[in-house]
């Protein structure tokens, strides 16, 4: 406040981009009223008088919406970032810091690697430009600290799921709130995110929470930011036939969402394990560099030793020589000594009477991380 008193609309919006990544977020209501009292000060004086002040004004509107729209509580979403932008840059300098504490973290707690990386850190996806970028603790962003060069996309996907607890009074408010204001659904979008590290949310609420927003990209978005806060993740979230994420649209349409579900997710994060033969989500293409693939080609060898029946179809991989293609067999092998390089195509098929309902309850549960696991029986029971 006192900048903008003394300095020029050019001197005031280079200064602040300089000093807003270093103010601390604890407390983003308030700091993001302050700073957007500053530039309507700045609007109404004297110093915007020039047209180019005031497109310095928006700039300085749009830093202070870049940063205080950032949750550090729960940066779950999906991320483009102009490195040459100090503000962009400082938030993919903190959703790096985040990504390596998080797996600190779930080192500690030994939590179920599901990530793409295998080191438990939560980035997906990352490409720097056009080269994709192998991530892992040591890597650094380029630049100065302050700013860089290139453009950085990825998928934040946390592995540190939320607990079962009871909410707050101010939570229990916000969420009613969220339900019953005229506001546009680009603001519910915005509020719900900024609140969402303080939600412990059922499945049931997380479903009506997104089938509240109209368009799919927005269900698709906030389905990626909320589904690290569902306490009750496993059969309740991945169902394919009841489960929250198959009813974010129609049946016709939902193949396509739970692509890019898996894509911002990771499979491992998406996979109705329970379910894993039903058509037509048991068709596999799996990458065997990235971790999170190659696990569950592992998982899924491991199910086909364990049903019996013939389960693993259709099979072929890239680097097999002198194969026609669906005339390769998965080898037992690869359960102990998965190949890392190749893509493996296959079906997974099982008939109703060889499934192994415990066997998939326990990978489920120990493997996968899901809280719920329940077989058809036990959600007829609930139902009931």
């Amino acid at each position: 406040e006192i900048l903008s008193q003394f300095c020029s609309a050019m001197l005031f919006s280079h200064a602040m981009q300089r000093l807003l990544p270093s103010v601390d977020y604890a407390d983003r209501t308030s700091l993001n009223a302050a700073l957007k009292a500053v530039v309507q000060r700045l609007r109404r004086g004297r110093v915007i008088s020039l047209q180019a002040d005031r497109h310095r004004a928006a700039d300085v509107s749009r830093m202070v919406k870049a940063l205080t729209s950032f949750n550090p509580g729960n940066p779950s979403g999906r991320y483009c970032l102009d490195l040459g932008d100090v503000t962009e840059y400082t938030i993919a300098e903190r959703c790096l810091v985040l990504a390596t504490w998080e797996s600190q973290v779930a080192l500690a707690r030994d939590l179920v690697d599901t990530t793409q990386s295998g080191c438990l850190m939560p980035l997906r996806n990352v490409a720097l430009d056009t080269e994709m970028v192998k991530i892992s603790q040591d890597w650094e962003l380029p630049g100065d600290g302050c700013t860089g060069a290139g453009e950085l996309r990825f998928d934040y996907s946390t592995i540190l799921r939320a607990k079962p607890g009871k909410r707050g009074q101010q939570v229990e408010n916000a969420l009613q709130i969220f339900f019953d204001a005229g506001c546009t659904f680009d603001v519910k979008q915005d509020a719900i995110l900024g609140i969402s590290h303080l939600l412990q949310l059922t499945a049931e609420e997380l479903e009506r929470i997104l089938l509240h927003f109209p368009e799919l990209q927005q269900r698709v978005e906030v389905a990626h930011a909320l589904a690290g806060r569902c306490v009750e993740f496993g059969t309740p979230l991945l169902d394919v036939n009841t489960g929250v994420f198959c009813k974010l649209s129609p049946s016709s349409v939902y193949p396509f969402v739970r692509a890019a579900l898996v894509e911002r997710m990771g499979i491992l994060s998406v996979i109705d394990y329970m379910h894993v033969q039903h058509d037509p989500y048991n068709r596999f293409e799996l990458n065997l560099a990235l971790s999170d693939e190659r696990i569950l080609v592992v998982l899924l060898t491991k199910l086909a030793q364990e049903e019996d029946g013939i389960n693993l179809v259709n099979c072929s991989y890239s680097e097999a020589r002198l194969t026609i293609h669906g005339e390769y067999t998965i080898p037992g092998t690869w359960v102990t000594s998965c190949p890392r390089v190749g893509v493996a195509y296959f079906t997974f098929l099982s008939e109703d009477r060889y499934v192994e309902w415990e066997y998939r309850k326990q990978v489920a549960t120990e493997e996968l991380g899901w809280v719920v696991a329940l077989t058809d029986g036990e959600q007829n029971e609930e139902a009931e």
